[in-house]
């Protein structure tokens, strides 16, 4: 009977997810999942196109060219701030929905350890959902960023999801028989 119970349980969790923590914007509020990962942070001696395409390449290891990346030149009212902290931003992407995004600090940088922070876009593909407090960042002025570069990523399609789910499903099947 603790084996159905138990199996039940996590078939209703896999069938009923539940983002206990998300972050939300404005009012009404809308999810926007959580704060994207940090990868990298830089001082950046060429800040052209191409040399920040280059730094992203270098720290994902990937091939992006300069026409890979959309880069939009940031306005004070861009980013929003959460209704949960005070300390996390977050700005609806100009393309859609790209894997990894990088961030400028631009104006008054000099007192800044950092130019450049490459990050990955996981939380909610939509938004860039970044931590001020996370990256380090000695200013509470989400004005002094200068820009910001996307950069698209692998799409996934549904079957392999779909795949995936009956692998892993069929995976706990033969977990639950070998132990029965």
């Amino acid at each position: 009977m603790k084996k159905i119970l138990l199996i039940g349980f996590m078939v209703a969790m896999l069938i009923f997810p539940v983002a206990s923590w998300s972050l939300t914007i404005g009012d009404p509020a809308i999810d926007i999942g959580g704060v994207d990962a940090l990868i990298a942070s830089t001082i950046l001696s060429d800040s052209s196109d191409q040399g920040e395409v280059d730094w992203v390449n270098s720290v994902l290891g990937t091939s992006f060219v300069k026409t890979d990346m959309t880069k939009t030149d940031i306005f004070n009212n861009m980013w929003v701030v959460t209704n949960e902290d005070s300390s996390v931003y977050a700005m609806d992407f100009v393309s859609s929905n790209p894997m990894y995004f990088f961030i400028k600090v631009g104006m008054g940088r000099n007192d800044l350890p950092y130019t450049h922070h490459l990050y990955t876009n996981f939380a909610s593909l939509q938004y860039a959902v970044v931590d001020l407090d996370q990256a380090g960042y000695e200013i509470k002025n989400i004005g002094k960023f200068s820009h910001i570069g996307e950069f698209p990523g692998t799409q996934v399609p549904e079957p392999v999801s779909l795949i995936l789910l009956g692998l892993g499903l069929i995976g706990i099947a033969g977990i639950k028989r070998k132990i029965s």
